[in-house]
């Protein structure tokens, strides 16, 4: 009986580290997996063919020839398994499917109004059956559904710590959300840290702070690879630190002059009196646009000079801001920086996120697709 265990756990040890293996390299032969995990070519070709037949891997064309017969490539199906992520905003949703690279399949932008009401919950069941169906995702093949939150969530207990933005009782929201995609696996983000999930699977990075420029104005820090919870899921919350001397803007947290007030999107959008597309749209020839936005950039320098007192990192700006801010912004902005900066900050340090809106949502779903990697090599990603 142990015996026969034993040779079990061997063989699942054994196809976990070819499947990983595949998974890392992207495209590898049948000889290349024998070196790289010093198995023999029996055993190689054994967990291949088992691998193959469930739909994991597939054969993807051939090597070019080095001399003797071409090598075939084995490369993962990327779309084995989907994750689905879902940003709750304010007034809108997001819903993204990604495939296990953390490829974006397919985004829907819903605008409605947030409701903590049945209808609301109703309406939002609906979108995501629909997203799913249009995109024709097999239901079998989703590992879950990650839901990024403007809310301090304990990611244990999935009980709120902290929340404003959304209205209605916040314990209340995350149980209906729960009933309303009772059929999936469910996770649960402070949108931040979705954000931080996602840039970190991107980017890299060993340590960093993250800058969600949407709306509402978020942060989050990654340090020694890992994005920081802290003891009670409050760490990296740049947005409530006090950007000003003496403020007279006050924030949704109660207190004045955090960082919020400053470089959340929604001041620009209250100053323009416009959208942010229509904002960027027009700045080259609104000079007060123009004014506004080298006002946010002064303060964005401000927060990153205060950050880099802290973090000896990269700073990744992201969210919707990030998608519009262009090379000479990131110059006007280093120069802000830099001006009255003991510790100078150089380009490489800044980083430009590519997800604009969709960086919580596609983060929410990376920690799925993570969790299923993770069962493979816990050092995959």
């Amino acid at each position: 009986m142990n015996e026969s265990l034993t040779q079990i756990s061997v063989k699942k040890i054994n196809n976990n580290k070819v499947y990983a293996c595949i998974y890392r390299e992207k495209a590898i032969s049948k000889n290349m997996l024998v070196n790289k995990l010093n198995m023999s070519l029996s055993t190689v070709e054994k967990n291949l063919k088992a691998l193959t037949d469930a739909g994991m891997i597939y054969a993807d064309g051939y090597f070019e020839s080095t001399g003797g017969r071409k090598a075939k490539i084995y490369a993962i199906c990327q779309n084995y398994r989907y994750s689905i992520g879902i940003a709750i905003l304010s007034n809108c949703i997001l819903i993204s499917a990604l495939n296990l690279y953390g490829d974006s399949i397919a985004n829907l932008d819903v605008n409605i109004n947030f409701e903590d009401t049945k209808a609301y919950y109703d309406n939002l069941q609906t979108k995501v059956i629909e997203f799913i169906s249009i995109n024709n995702l097999d239901q079998d093949k989703i590992l879950g559904i990650g839901i990024a939150l403007p809310m301090v969530l304990n990611l244990k207990t999935n009980q709120v710590i902290f929340s404003k933005i959304l209205v209605g009782d916040s314990n209340n929201i995350v149980n209906n959300l729960k009933v309303c995609f009772k059929n999936y696996q469910l996770s649960f983000y402070h949108d931040s840290i979705a954000a931080a999930f996602y840039e970190h699977w991107i980017n890299k990075v060993n340590t960093a702070a993250v800058l969600l420029l949407n709306d509402h104005l978020g942060g989050a820090l990654i340090i020694n690879g890992q994005v920081q919870l802290g003891d009670n899921y409050s760490a990296g919350l740049l947005e409530h630190m006090q950007l000003h001397h003496r403020p007279t803007s006050s924030c949704y947290c109660g207190s004045k002059g955090c960082s919020e007030c400053y470089c959340a999107a929604n001041v620009i959008k209250e100053k323009s009196k416009t959208d942010i597309d229509n904002f960027f749209l027009q700045m080259d020839r609104n000079t007060h646009y123009q004014k506004i936005w080298q006002t946010y950039l002064q303060d964005l320098a401000l927060i990153i000079k205060n950050i880099n007192r802290l973090i000896d990192g990269k700073i990744i700006l992201s969210g919707t801001i990030a998608y519009y801010i262009k090379d000479n912004d990131l110059n006007t902005l280093l120069k802000y920086i830099n001006d009255t900066n003991v510790f100078y900050i150089d380009r490489n340090r800044i980083i430009s996120g590519s997800a604009g809106a969709y960086t919580q949502s596609y983060g929410a779903a990376i920690c799925q697709i993570k969790t299923f990697l993770d069962s493979f090599d816990n050092e995959l990603i």
